[in-house]
């Protein structure tokens, strides 16, 4: 849901930006920014403190009390559940660079935080790549962001899709395939 709503993010971008085509881009910015604080204020009231984070720090009443209204559960199974967690006490004494150091030394480790870091970068080049090369499609700027913006929601279904049928590795192997050769298509075409 969360990617969906950013493509309507997306969406709604390209109608402010037509409204306030006579204006200088900082009342665009003025317009984009006034919904994103009111987001957050309202955010504020509605979400809770995480009570993993709550438990690492000791408060324990405080983070009980947010799971009993997650979880709507009452009486002594939950406090019994929750009292066979560590307190925050003994896991706050972890040093985090001992954990950095044992990223290096552990190859798996290293592996995996390196093929993360090089499919987010890919991931990310296409993705605003192709947001912000609108301009140079060679037609309309808004309509072609409302294009892009509209085509990432079915992007999305079909994402979540292949990531019921098969596993994320495989799921994420195919999907940035297809996405590469979508990006070499719109180059070629392009040109």
């Amino acid at each position: 849901m969360t990617f969906v709503l950013s493509s309507f993010g997306i969406l709604s971008l390209p109608a402010a930006a037509y409204l306030n085509r006579g204006s200088s881009w900082r009342i665009l910015y003025l317009c984009t920014s006034i919904p994103a604080i009111s987001y957050c204020i309202i955010t504020y009231f509605f979400v809770y403190e995480s009570p993993r984070w709550l438990f690492m720090e000791g408060r324990d009443i405080e983070a009980k009390a947010i799971l009993r209204k997650l979880a709507s559960i009452e009486g002594n199974s939950l406090d019994s559940y929750l009292s066979s967690i560590h307190h925050g006490q003994e896991i706050s004494k972890l040093n985090p660079y001992k954990l950095m150091k044992d990223l290096f030394k552990r190859r798996w480790a290293l592996q995996r935080i390196l093929a993360t870091m090089v499919f987010g970068f890919g991931i990310g080049l296409v993705y605003f790549g192709l947001l912000f090369g609108v301009r140079n499609l060679g037609f309309n700027i808004y309509l072609g962001v409302i294009l892009n913006g509209s085509m990432l929601i079915p992007t999305n279904l079909v994402t979540l899709f292949f990531i019921a049928r098969w596993k994320r590795k495989g799921s994420l192997f195919a999907l940035c395939i297809i996405s590469g050769i979508c990006s070499i298509i719109c180059g070629v075409v392009g040109s």
